[in-house]
């Protein structure tokens, strides 16, 4: 799931951000090689913003994506983006930066959606980078994180309960296995 996090200072009132999204997808997905279906857009406009001294229009961007990431593709992504940003936004290409991160599959992480009605659904993965590192959370839409990273937490714990009980379950026969065989030998414990 590829997700493009753009921030720019340009104030985005009176905007059509849904040119821009749908344009912004459409090239992620074309130049990775992924479905539309899979890639996410976050646009953040008026954020506060200074490069190389100054305040005039500018734009910073993040790319992650599980794989399709190289240097020729990273160009090619560069390039649409910052022309998408100039002709929609204003923003010269010599004032937008853009970052890549290409992660691997090795370790996901699906977070759940949950909606007004209760009901859950998948809503995107992220990858652990390494043991050291933290998770790289995209999910579609910020309104009720908290809720979110609590449902995520309340599933880890009914996991991790459930596991510790098979444990403990596995480890009670096996303790009672053990002293039937001990009490015919005529061992106590």
């Amino acid at each position: 799931m590829p997700c493009l996090n753009l921030s720019t200072n340009v104030n985005l009132d009176g905007v059509d951000t849904s040119a821009i999204l749908s344009e912004a997808t459409s090239s992620v997905a074309k130049l990775i090689g992924k479905p539309e279906a899979y890639v996410m857009i976050v646009l953040k406009g008026s954020v506060p913003m200074s490069f190389g001294g100054t305040e005039q229009p500018a734009a910073y961007g993040e790319l992650v994506s599980i794989g399709g990431l190289n240097p020729d593709v990273n160009k090619k992504l560069s390039a649409a983006i910052a022309a998408i940003l100039e002709t929609k936004l204003q923003v010269p290409k010599s004032r937008f930066f853009l970052k890549f991160y290409d992660t691997k599959a090795s370790f996901l992480l699906l977070l759940l959606n949950c909606h007004e009605d209760g009901s859950l659904s998948p809503i995107c993965l992220s990858h652990c980078i390494s043991f050291a590192d933290t998770f790289l959370i995209y999910f579609a839409g910020f309104q009720l994180w908290m809720e979110r990273i609590h449902l995520l937490s309340l599933a880890c714990s009914e996991f991790l309960e459930t596991s510790v009980m098979s444990i403990q379950n596995n480890l009670t026969r096996t303790v009672n296995w053990c002293e039937k065989k001990f009490l015919k030998l005529g061992m106590v414990f």
